[in-house]
């Protein structure tokens, strides 16, 4: 795997340029449980791979709201680097079905299931 760099932004301009047609992918809606909801309050934190778009993680002041990799990069450790620049407050997670798994083994816990998503809460 080549070098991993993380970006921090809050530019709708730069979010929606990198994201490109990606949002608008059926596959990508489904794996995500949900179209991607923007406002101003979130943190976008996009991580590359050797300078190219490889995920992100989205968070509020108190809630982790999207977390994506994509399919070529998963299992290289993107996820643990873009989680580990969400602050320790922190403490909610809105995960789809997909991410479920990831956030459980983080020691979040289910609070409610949804059909597309589930609310967790670190402990």
């Amino acid at each position: 795997m080549g070098n991993i760099s993380i970006i921090p932004t809050r530019s709708d301009y730069f979010i929606v340029q990198e994201l490109g047609t990606l949002i608008l992918n059926p596959e990508f809606i489904k794996e995500m449980g949900e179209p991607l909801k923007y406002d101003r309050s979130q943190f976008w934190q996009i991580a590359y791979v050797d300078k190219i778009f490889a995920g992100f993680i989205v968070y509020n002041l108190g809630t982790i709201l999207y977390a994506y990799t994509k399919k070529e990069y998963r299992n290289q450790g993107i996820f643990n680097k873009l989680f580990n620049t969400v602050p320790n407050c922190v403490t909610n997670v809105v995960a789809s079905n997909m991410s479920l798994p990831i956030f459980l083994n983080k020691g979040f816990k289910l609070k409610k299931s949804y059909t597309t998503c589930h609310k967790l809460m670190r402990m």
